[in-house]
């Protein structure tokens, strides 16, 4: 769990960052894993703790990075790297380790 500082005026907003302890072994990477999705609620949330994403209505897309191929599937599971050839690019050059990264094409 992070915690997040609350936002001064002319400040930035500081994450600390949690590192985990260094007697974990790596675990496997998962085969299969699906996109967050919007969940409906009866009434609205907003909390100041709170980081929210604006919602631009893109393609929302999961990558999986296990330390040579790159794959990015969208919500449906169907593979979209002949779609985004520059995003799977980058990708790629800023991974060097076996990752899951989650996000919005727009």
């Amino acid at each position: 769990m992070m915690a997040v500082e609350k936002k001064r005026r002319g400040q930035p907003r500081h994450l600390p960052f949690f590192a985990p302890p260094r007697d974990l072994a790596p675990s496997k990477m998962p085969s299969a894993s699906k996109p967050m999705l919007c969940t409906l609620i009866d009434e609205l949330f907003d909390n100041p703790d709170w980081i929210f994403e604006p919602k631009f209505d893109g393609l929302r897309i999961l990558g999986h990075f296990d330390g040579k191929k790159l794959t990015i599937l969208g919500r449906n599971q169907a593979p979209q790297n002949f779609q985004f050839p520059d995003i799977v690019a980058a990708l790629k050059d800023g991974l060097n380790h076996s990752a899951i990264v989650e996000g919005e094409v727009v």
